[in-house]
């Protein structure tokens, strides 16, 4: 059976103790990419299910002007949310994403992760629990920016930035 050490940065997938995902997380190919690099663009086919081990992925849009926007950021230990849209509902992807730094993934097959949602309560759980983490964030940052001070917000994030953290009324 192929290492499947990689998913010791998901601590729920490597609890899952079931043949299936076994099988899957076998079949997962390893990549390692520069800063700058371009994984996905818009209008690509989703090649696979992409889990972050280590550094940082940047999903933005792009407008025909060349000026982009963060939608946010992909890193150690977590999965794309556009990818993993882009699989369940077999569609292209509708933005792109880069890597911020040095960056190492995993990437699981789309018909081996399609075959393990299906087959495999406990990664159809995993992959459900990182959807539904995903949406109270953007709810979160929603009412962030619909009903919090914009003072505020600069505030907290340059705290965040400066790696001070705190929280501000």
């Amino acid at each position: 059976m192929a290492d499947v050490s990689w998913t010791a940065a998901f601590p729920e997938l490597a609890a899952i103790d079931d043949p299936v995902w076994r099988q899957t997380a076998a079949m997962a190919r390893l990549v390692s990419v520069d800063a700058g690099t371009v994984l996905f663009r818009d209008g690509d086919a989703c090649a696979g299910y992409v889990l972050v081990l280590d550094g940082s992925v940047r999903v933005q849009k792009m407008d025909p002007n060349g000026r982009e926007i963060v939608l946010y950021r992909v890193e150690q230990g977590q999965t794309c949310m556009l990818t993993t849209a882009c699989l369940l509902g077999a569609t292209a992807y509708p933005a792109e994403g880069v890597a911020e730094e040095p960056t190492r993934l995993a990437m699981l097959p789309a018909a081996a992760f399609d075959h393990a949602v299906g087959a495999s309560p406990a990664f159809r759980r995993f992959v459900l629990s990182a959807i539904s983490r995903r949406i109270a964030d953007l709810m979160l940052l929603i009412e962030d920016v619909a009903f919090g001070r914009m003072d505020m917000r600069l505030a907290r994030l340059l705290l965040r930035r400066a790696g001070i953290g705190g929280e501000l009324a």
